[in-house]
């Protein structure tokens, strides 16, 4: 698309007095019905519009060619404002990557209704072009469902949500955030989160004991009814990583996962150690080496604060991760403080930079990440009930069409996308 306007500087905004509001000192907020311009998308799949306020907040995008390749499918949550309780998910669908239908919600509550919170969502494409909607269905007080739909007809139409069980009748909060991978077993693998206990040792919520794991849909290519559906833990043991300032617990969140030439399994996770973490399984994702922080090609840390770390490959031994280049420690903002004055995640998580990477099968880390490029930049101008800057956190990536496109949340206001074929991101797999 064309990006005509030149939209007013942070540093403008400010000396303007505020004009649309401010989100913290030094953080002012957008015009809503411009921003969308700020972060240089190519395409534009949704603002928000609706009169009740229901569809404010739009997160976790994830975006999928279907079985034929005549159109792209995708999910995300929605709500009024992340944590409000009103989430809800919604699906919508493309035929040329720029006009996509109105979404269509599927399960979750809106103003008025009783029904609890759906949120997460996640597809998986089988092999006869059966589409699976799996979400996490709860209300943030532990003992979390598993809800599960399917469509026949390329996401058209969808049986009605049933409610499953986490594997071993696990309980706890509990959330997927990209896309399943399927790997050379047949089995669907996707990175999971889960939290556990009410009590936390600090007062901000990033200190809050979480275990990654690897969840596994083991008959899916069967396409059974969702109360047929076969789940299991493929990792023996959690993927843990102490919290630097409270290490009697783990902080070891959304995992992402790419499979190497070789078969081995790299994850990737977030942490509160000012640097994503990773690590290797050799077999199939049972078992892991001990974790350690990502570097780049010289040796240096990949700065990342406690925010989504995404890994995408476009070619077998080929990738590109998306990092923000700072260890939580942006404008005036901390996250090494115990006690936030705000959530400073709104304020440290941008910009996003892209890192090519390719396998190395000779290194000790098993994956080079070259120089940072930077991808997604919001200006650190906040918009958006939540009043984010956050720039394109909770994103997918798809190769359709000869196009490769990141699709991502700016601000977890607007849903975006940008092609990445400039950047050297081939168009086809």
């Amino acid at each position: 698309m064309n990006h005509p306007q030149q939209l007013p500087a942070r540093e403008e905004l400010i000396a303007m007095g505020y004009p649309y509001g401010k989100a913290a000192e030094g953080i002012p907020m957008g015009n809503p019905q411009q921003e969308y311009l700020r972060t240089k998308p190519d395409f534009v799949v949704y603002r928000p519009h609706r009169p009740d306020g229901i569809d404010q907040d739009n997160v976790h995008f994830q975006v999928v060619p279907v079985k034929s390749g005549k159109k792209l499918f995708a999910i995300w949550t929605q709500s009024s404002v992340e944590g409000y309780g009103n989430n809800h998910l919604v699906c919508s669908s493309t035929e040329d990557c720029v006009h996509w239908t109105e979404p269509v919600m599927l399960s979750g509550v809106l103003p008025g209704g009783s029904q609890d919170p759906a949120s997460w969502g996640f597809p998986i494409v089988t092999a006869s072009g059966r589409i699976y909607l799996f979400c996490s269905r709860g209300d943030y007080e532990g003992n979390w469902d598993v809800l599960c739909t399917y469509s026949d007809d390329e996401g058209e139409t969808f049986a009605p949500m049933t409610k499953l069980r986490l594997p071993d009748g696990r309980e706890g909060y509990w959330c997927v955030w990209q896309t399943p991978m399927r790997c050379r077993d047949g089995a669907y693998l996707v990175g999971c989160t889960v939290w556990y206990g009410k009590e936390m040792p600090g007062t901000n919520w990033c200190h809050k004991e979480s275990w990654s794991m690897i969840l596994s849909f083991d008959n899916l290519d069967e396409d059974p009814e969702p109360r047929d559906v076969r789940m299991s833990w493929r990792t023996k043991a959690p993927i843990l990583i102490p919290d630097p300032f409270f290490p009697q617990i783990s902080v070891s969140q959304e995992l992402a996962m790419v499979e190497l030439p070789d078969g081995r399994l790299w994850v990737q996770m977030r942490t509160m150690q000012d640097s994503p973490y990773w690590a290797v399984s050799a077999d199939g994702g049972r078992t892991f080496s001990e974790p350690r922080p990502m570097r780049y090609w010289d040796g240096s840390k990949v700065l990342h604060p406690l925010s989504p770390c995404p890994i995408y490959q476009y070619r077998p031994g080929k990738y590109f991760i998306l990092a923000h280049q700072n260890d939580g420690r942006r404008l005036g903002f901390d996250h090494h403080e115990l006690h936030w004055k705000e959530n400073y995640s709104n304020f440290i998580r941008n910009p996003y930079y892209l890192c090519k990477a390719e396998f190395d099968p000779e290194g000790e880390q098993p994956i080079r990440i070259g120089a940072p490029v930077c991808l997604i930049d919001t200006g650190d101008i906040a918009i958006g009930p939540k009043q984010t800057a956050e720039g394109g956190t909770y994103s997918s990536f798809t190769q359709w069409q000869g196009k490769s496109i990141l699709w991502y949340p700016d601000r977890k206001f607007y849903l975006l996308g940008k092609q990445l074929n400039c950047y050297g991101i081939e168009g086809e797999p």
